[in-house]
């Protein structure tokens, strides 16, 4: 779940992308109704940013996930070329999610968040108790999955993130 605060949307697309782990995903999403497809996200060992771009053109939301300010800049100058929409952080916090051997951090948020014009996307380990560590470094959105999906509510518990986002 991509969360803005309730309503938003990033690059006029209500957010909600899937992850990519090949060329195949890139092309059925080029090839499929806007309405079905709204983008899709890139790891930094996935297919290379400017290729995803051609394959998918300007119509869909494209992100790339960093790890430190070096790749959140260098992205950054690919948005220049129609690169991505949105630069994802991470991580920040633990997370059982996804194996990663370190943090990014609420730092780096930070950091980016200063230094990057681009939406930031922060991801990993994100909770009700922590993302005020993320808000109070100018962060507007986040990218949860765990806290939402296991708790016996997910939509009561979106909405507690919701709430503690920025208008």
């Amino acid at each position: 779940v991509v969360a803005d605060h309730a309503g938003q949307t990033i690059a006029g697309v209500r957010a909600g992308v899937g992850d990519v782990e090949d060329r195949t995903v890139l092309d059925i999403g080029a090839r499929s109704d806007p309405d079905e497809i709204h983008g899709a996200h890139l790891g930094q060992n996935d297919l290379p940013l400017a290729a995803a771009r051609r394959l998918v053109g300007s119509r869909m939301i494209l992100g790339i996930s960093t790890e430190n300010l070096s790749q959140a800049q260098t992205a950054q100058q690919n948005a220049c070329n129609a690169g991505p929409t949105y630069i994802a952080l991470g991580p920040m916090f633990p997370t059982r999610t996804k194996e990663k051997p370190r943090l990014a951090g609420p730092r780096f948020a930070a950091e980016a968040h200063a230094a990057i014009s681009l939406p930031l996307v922060p991801i990993g380990g994100i909770t009700p108790e922590n993302i005020a560590e993320l808000t109070a470094a100018g962060i507007v959105r986040a990218a949860v999955c765990a806290a939402i999906i296991s708790q016996e509510s997910p939509l009561t518990q979106a909405r507690i993130f919701l709430q503690k986002l920025p208008p």
